[in-house]
């Protein structure tokens, strides 16, 4: 149902009386609220060097980023081979959210794969970059060699 103000109704409906999990009504003084029975289990932790990045992890940035650099290979052929070429380390690094001293290895290998990802949009524009693509998005990510 809409409102006159375009607002759905259902939008404003407010969570489920903590009074629902009584079962007696004398209950209801000494039930306690939702919020206080739960516990908070969120974890946060901060992108910067928190965890180590597992194979699988590896292999599927590594996946993503060479269909990435193949797909802009289609529109910008030779001149994407030569950006993915020249990018910093510290701009992968912050793309791809690495810390740029400890994956130093892994970003080197990003920016190689994905530079090698563009080739053959550079070599045979537009048919190149369409078979490039489908191969990088198509591969099987178990199969990626990562250190």
């Amino acid at each position: 149902m809409l409102s006159v103000s375009g607002i759905s109704g259902i939008s404003n409906a407010s969570r489920v009386n903590f009074c629902s999990e009584v079962e007696k009504t004398e209950e209801v003084a000494n039930a306690k609220p939702i919020d206080e029975e739960v516990g908070d289990s969120l974890e946060l932790k901060h992108k910067k060097g928190s965890h180590e990045l597992t194979k699988a992890d590896k292999q599927q940035i590594l996946s993503k980023a060479r269909a990435k650099a193949a797909g802009w290979s289609i529109l910008g052929e030779f001149v994407s081979t030569i950006y993915y070429g020249l990018r910093s380390d510290k701009t992968v690094a912050r793309k791809f959210d690495l810390d740029p001293e400890k994956d130093k290895e892994f970003i080197k290998k990003i920016k190689r794969d994905q530079m090698i990802a563009t080739l053959p949009g550079a070599l045979i524009p537009s048919v190149g970059g369409i078979f490039a693509y489908l191969y990088c998005k198509n591969q099987d990510t178990s199969k990626i060699d990562v250190e």
